[in-house]
């Protein structure tokens, strides 16, 4: 799998014991956010923006990822590149492995 995400991403060299989607800071924001989450295996793993009637708008991080901590920013801009309206969009959180199955979700506001 390729990695699409844009913004900062990095990985802080500790092994969490846990998959955790963390909740974006600022929260509300008004143009760019950052997200941090933990990962506590090898896995398959997606990163999405979702408006609050379902749709996708972005796919932050679409990759195999190694265990450890990462935080990436969303630009509050849509898979085109095109910014996206005022509104609640919700962040989700996949990871598919061999033994497991997980999703999370956070609530984020964008103001403008």
């Amino acid at each position: 799998m390729v990695d699409l995400s844009i913004g900062g991403i990095s990985d802080k060299n500790q092994n969490p014991d846990v998959f955790t989607l963390n909740q974006n800071y600022p929260n509300p924001f008004i143009a760019t956010t950052q997200i941090n989450y933990q990962i506590r295996e090898i896995t398959n793993f997606q990163l999405r923006v979702f408006d609050i009637l379902g749709k996708q708008v972005r796919t932050l991080v679409e990759s195999n990822k190694q265990a450890g901590n990462y935080s990436i920013d969303w630009n509050s801009l849509n898979d085109e590149g095109l910014p996206v309206p005022s509104g609640l969009y919700i962040c989700q959180m996949n990871v598919i492995g061999a033994q497991i199955e997980y999703i999370q979700q956070r609530k984020m506001l964008l103001l403008k």
